[in-house]
Formats: C-alpha cells, structure tokens, sequence
C-alpha cells in the first residue's frame, strides 16, 4: 500500500474480501488495514520524530470479470480511507476503481489488481477468491 506522505509505503496489508453474486459480475466488500514506523524531518531545525501510522480502508465495490479460465478485473465502488498518528486522524471518502488480472480454477479464483483508494493511497494486492 502506498500512501500520499512523501512516498512512504505503509507496508505489507492486510485486508479481508466479502462478495456475493455470480463469475460474471459480484457485489463486494473490501477492507484493508496497514501500518508502518514514520518519521518526519524539519529541516533546518534537525529534529526527526519517529511514530507508528496506522491506514484501514472499507469499500464497497460493483464487480465486473470479462472472461473463463483466464480473466479481467474490472471495479468501481465507493471507500473510507483512514490515517492515524499520533498528531493526527484524517478520514476521507472517495470514488475508486480498479483492475486486474485473474485466474478461475473453480470454486477458487487466484487474482492480482492494482486500486486507486482516492488522492492519498493506492494498493497492489494478491489473493485468492472461494466461491463467488
């Protein structure tokens, strides 16, 4: 997950998928959560404060899979994206999209997909689909 604070990377997520509908097109619920050491430099000042940054998101998305065996992913819903520090916690709600790429063995789908979560965050996730 990367997070609009001059580059920094909020680690590695983790994150829980919810869906109901066919192989087609799903309705689904995401929610991921994240969290990495931050520090902040003030220049000339030299003073460096080193605190945890905690991100989560939870959305909700229309899902469209073009395809049988091999597929696209293609996504559009709406998510709360929250950041928390110890200066502060900034919660904001957006538009987001996203694609990718999957593979249907079943009941299981195996997918990758890169996520636009609004001005401040983007994700790249893996994961593996039972039944919907």
């Amino acid at each position: 997950m990367q997070m609009d604070a001059a580059d920094t990377e909020a680690g590695m997520p983790f994150g829980f998928l919810a869906g109901l509908g066919g192989d087609d097109f799903s309705v689904e619920l995401e929610a991921t959560s994240a969290s990495t050491g931050q520090s902040a430099d003030f220049g000339s000042r030299s003073a460096v404060f080193d605190t945890d940054a905690k991100y989560s998101t939870i959305g909700i998305y229309g899902v469209r899979r073009l395809g049988d065996a091999l597929y696209t992913k293609v996504k559009l819903g709406f998510v709360r994206n929250t950041s928390q520090s110890a200066f502060e916690t900034l919660s904001e709600n957006s538009v987001s999209g996203g694609i990718g790429v999957g593979m249907n063995r079943g009941a299981i789908k195996l997918e990758g997909e890169y996520t636009y979560l609004g001005p401040r965050a983007r994700l790249m996730s893996f994961g593996i689909n039972y039944f919907f």
